[in-house]
């Protein structure tokens, strides 16, 4: 099985914080689940995933092949920005998921 890195704390905090146990696993499907090798390394990819609420998309690169090590660089969540934690207005956006979140 692969492991999941991280470019930044803000990428982390929606992994463990936002996303559900059924995403984090059909990422790790996806990602390292099939017989199709990942890309090759230090190339940005991206990993679609249609739920029943919206489209995913995990962007990605490929740290070390033999070890298989992903680094996720950002996510977008429907036809949201592409949240990676380099803009102050990608914080509001989490603010705002997390405190959504919270009202369910």
């Amino acid at each position: 099985m692969g492991k999941i890195i991280f470019h930044n704390i803000f990428t982390k905090v929606i992994y463990d914080y936002v996303l559900t146990n059924r995403t984090k696993n059909r990422i790790h499907e996806r990602l390292f689940g099939s017989v199709i090798a990942l890309p090759a390394v230090n190339v940005e990819s991206k990993c679609i995933l249609k739920d029943r609420y919206q489209r995913i998309t995990l962007f990605y690169e490929v740290v070390e092949s033999k070890t298989k090590t992903v680094q996720i660089l950002g996510y977008q969540f429907g036809n949201s920005d592409k949240l990676t934690g380099n803009k102050k207005a990608h914080f509001v956006t989490l603010n705002n998921i997390l405190q959504s979140t919270d009202e369910r």
